[in-house]
């Protein structure tokens, strides 16, 4: 059973690994002029049915709009606050249930999700960023916690996200709020 729950979870991050990759591919206009360093991130375009595979949402339903207040450190720096989280979730043997709670910029994607509800308890952890160079993390459980409430409205983190590629680590502390789906 073990296993195949991380195989099923391997399965999930590499589909939004590939969404991620694909979103990051089109390019949006940028000022002309220097950039003041950013403390936070603008709200997210609402995802297009290319990026957002048909099982994620059920046909006819909107994405909602959610809050961060989160603070990255370490390997990155960076507050992520205000009304930038687009929240989802998974329709699942005639149910909605799990949560998706993410965050999407020109410089870095930030995902929190659980597949079902019962994930909620340790849901997966993805941070991939762009600029100002490439890199992806995740939280492997080893440093810290993460944790979705049981009704999947809000998601806590005090955790050390590990690069995927070297050993660099951020830390990321706060919270993720979505609306009652």
């Amino acid at each position: 059973m073990h296993n195949v729950r991380m195989h099923a979870r391997s399965l999930v991050t590499t589909s939004l690994l590939f969404v991620l990759t694909l979103g990051a591919c089109q390019k949006e206009a940028q000022p002309a002029s220097g950039e003041a360093p950013v403390t936070g991130v603008a709200a997210p375009p609402a995802p297009s049915s290319a990026e957002t595979p048909a099982k994620a949402r059920p046909a006819g339903a909107a994405a909602s709009q959610g809050s961060a207040a989160l603070k990255l450190t370490g390997a990155i720096t960076k507050d992520l606050d205000g009304q930038i989280v687009t929240c989802g979730f998974t329709r699942l043997k005639g149910r909605d249930q799990g949560r998706t709670w993410a965050i999407r910029s020109e410089e870095l994607d930030f995902q929190v999700f659980a597949m079902t509800d019962e994930e909620l308890a340790s849901p997966t952890v993805l941070l991939t960023v762009r600029k100002p160079a490439r890199a992806s993390y995740t939280f492997k459980g080893t440093a810290g916690t993460v944790k979705g409430a049981t009704d999947g409205t809000v998601t806590e983190l005090d955790a050390d996200l590990d690069g995927i590629v070297g050993k660099e680590v951020v830390h990321v502390k706060g919270s993720m709020t979505c609306p009652p789906r």
